[in-house]
């Protein structure tokens, strides 16, 4: 069986959102493209993610001005990611074990020596996984797995965790 890839399941070209734009230009895309996050920055750097839980708990619940409070007020900094040519099994792994719905999708280029993102997976792409019912319920049962019974981390998703930004411990 041949395996499914983070690349092969993602949302491609995620759409982007500037650090000093608006909370509420940052709900209109998301409204408009039916999107639950958008990454803050380019695809080159981005720094940060803004959720729609993001936009509820600090922005709506604590009485900000969403047509005059920045992104980069309220985005997430920390996020948790994937290389594009990871086993999806990977991406669900990563979801349980940060306990995230979402997962960036980076791909390596050699030539300018950074990550760029390059798509999104949620909970439902997994799931989907182009119609392969076996590798469905293989990765339904990861992301059910008891946490203690999850593999630790790699060596390079600690480093990334290391990073700035950061790659872990966020609303997604």
């Amino acid at each position: 069986m041949k395996s499914i890839k983070a690349r092969d399941i993602m949302t491609p070209k995620p759409r982007m959102i500037k650090p000093t734009q608006t909370v509420q230009e940052a709900a209109e895309i998301m409204k408009e493209e039916d999107f639950g996050v958008l990454p803050v920055g380019t695809p080159e750097a981005v720094i940060g993610v803004i959720t729609d839980r993001d936009i509820t708990v600090r922005v709506t619940a604590t009485g900000k001005d969403a047509s005059k409070t920045p992104v980069q007020d309220v985005m997430t900094k920390k996020f948790i990611s994937c290389n594009e040519t990871d086993e999806i099994e990977h991406a669900a792994e990563l979801m349980r074990h940060h306990d995230v719905s979402r997962v960036m999708v980076l791909r390596f280029d050699k030539a300018s020596n950074y990550e760029a993102i390059t798509g999104i997976i949620t909970m439902a792409d997994l799931l989907r996984n182009k119609g392969d019912r076996h590798k469905s319920d293989k990765v339904l049962h990861e992301l059910l797995k008891p946490a203690h019974l999850q593999k630790q981390p790699s060596a390079r998703e600690v480093a990334m965790a290391d990073a700035t930004p950061e790659y872990e411990g966020c609303d997604i």
